[in-house]
């Protein structure tokens, strides 16, 4: 089992900035404003062989919205 300080090293050798990150990745921030706004990529595709797939997930969109809201803060 490692030690706590082997763990720390590791974490903190291996760590990056968000933005580090980012820069290094330029398709992720997109992606990530694109999951954030609800369009998964995998959820989208899935669109196209739905009859009236975009109504559908604008309809689950605001169910998950109105149960998000009705969570305690």
């Amino acid at each position: 089992m490692p030690t706590a300080d082997f763990l720390t090293g590791l974490q903190n050798k291996n760590s990056q900035s968000a933005i580090e990150l980012l820069m290094t990745r330029p398709t992720l921030l997109d992606n990530l404003r694109k999951a954030h706004m609800g369009n998964y990529g995998v959820i989208l595709s899935l669109l196209g062989c739905l009859e009236q797939g975009m109504q559908a997930k604008r309809l689950v969109d605001r169910i998950i919205d109105s149960c998000a809201s009705s969570l305690p803060s």
